[in-house]
């Protein structure tokens, strides 16, 4: 089989790692991205079956009016048995990829992770309308998007996630036990400094536990990084660090006892997935989350632990139980069973045999 993948996404790690994955069973695969996305910049990639293109784009002033405008030219030349577009299907470059597919005959499917109904402004309902019905595969990240696309028009849409996790990568490093002296509690948090992410919520459980407990953020990109580092143990017992390389993810991972991710729904956002909470299992790490959409859909595992929404009181309550500092060996093993790329990329061999 040999298809072609589109979308910024597909250079970074995470989801780079199962198409090549996807490769090595034998099968073609080619991806197209574009050189460089907000401050990333990626290469090409030859490597036997798997290959990663590099393609400018066209683009407006307005966002999501953009696309590749060499697709056409790819499509002839690599002669996919099917097309795939990791991108909205109310963007134009899913519409573009879609009539470029159709218009070489080859079977043409997306992936979408939108839970939420939005009234979209024209020309993007007519966008979506037309890409919904002109696909062979429509695969969503959730059960909420699923039925969006059903909703919308779709005749059939599978749920499964955008990609699996490499669990070779994501692994336990084993720990240092020191006998003598009493380690503080490590409580991690990775991803946006955004306030729906519960940023204020673990701040103010923090306040709340006694003095053996330190608190560690990375990521960035979010308006909660002044908070944090305006809170008083600010550079004493709160530390924060930038966004680190996918690869260098198992290390900071590595550092922490329980990993944190109190979400909050908004009217405008819900989890669309939580892939920390895998990654974090598969490193050991008990997780405590909340029954944000699509995390409680994904990852009633074990070793993770819900809370309420914006409940600071029960976060501090969970965080100060000695039962929940444990190496999550049965978390680790169900992310293996449910969500490797192995398993999920065989899914998709499989849906995409079967559109063929």
């Amino acid at each position: 089989m040999k298809i072609l993948s589109i979308g910024h996404s597909l250079a970074h790690y995470r989801q780079r790692a199962m198409w090549e994955w996807i490769a090595k069973q034998g099968h073609k695969v080619d991806t197209l991205v574009m050189p460089k996305y907000q401050n990333e910049v990626y290469k090409p990639i030859n490597d036997g079956s798997f290959t990663q293109n590099l393609s400018n784009i066209y683009s407006s002033a307005t966002p999501n009016f953009w696309h590749f405008p060499s697709l056409h030219e790819y499509i002839h030349n690599l002669d996919p048995d099917i097309v795939f577009c990791y991108q909205e299907p109310w963007s134009v470059s899913t519409y573009y990829a879609m009539c470029a597919a159709k218009m070489f005959k080859k079977p043409f499917g997306f992936f979408t992770w939108e839970n939420i109904r939005r009234l979209l402004p024209s020309p993007y309902r007519r966008i979506q309308a037309d890409v919904i019905h002109g696909s062979d595969l429509i695969v969503a990240g959730n059960t909420e998007a699923s039925r969006i696309m059903l909703d919308t028009g779709g005749d059939f849409v599978v749920k499964e996630l955008q990609t699996g996790l490499d669990t070779n990568l994501l692994v336990p490093t084993p720990k240092l036990i020191l006998e003598e002296k009493i380690e503080p509690r490590k409580l991690l948090f990775i991803g946006r400094l955004v306030k729906e992410k519960g940023i204020e919520v673990i701040l103010r459980a923090f306040d709340k536990l006694d003095d053996n407990y330190i608190l560690h953020f990375t990521g960035g990109r979010g308006e909660m990084e002044p908070v944090i580092k305006s809170h008083p143990e600010f550079g004493k017992r709160i530390s924060m660090s930038g966004w680190v390389d996918y690869k260098r993810v198992p290390k900071v991972y590595s550092w922490g006892d329980v990993s944190l991710m109190p979400s909050i729904d908004t009217e405008i956002w819900r989890e669309q997935c939580g892939y920390v909470v895998g990654e974090s299992l598969l490193c050991f790490l008990p997780v405590v989350t909340t029954f944000s959409k699509s995390i409680a859909e994904w990852w009633k595992l074990p070793d993770v632990n819900f809370i309420q929404q914006n409940d600071a009181d029960m976060l501090a309550d969970i965080l100060s139980k000695d039962e929940l500092y444990h190496e999550a060996k049965e978390g680790r093993k169900a992310v293996i069973e449910k969500y490797s790329n192995e398993i999920i990329g065989q899914n998709y061999i499989d849906m995409m045999e079967e559109v063929i």
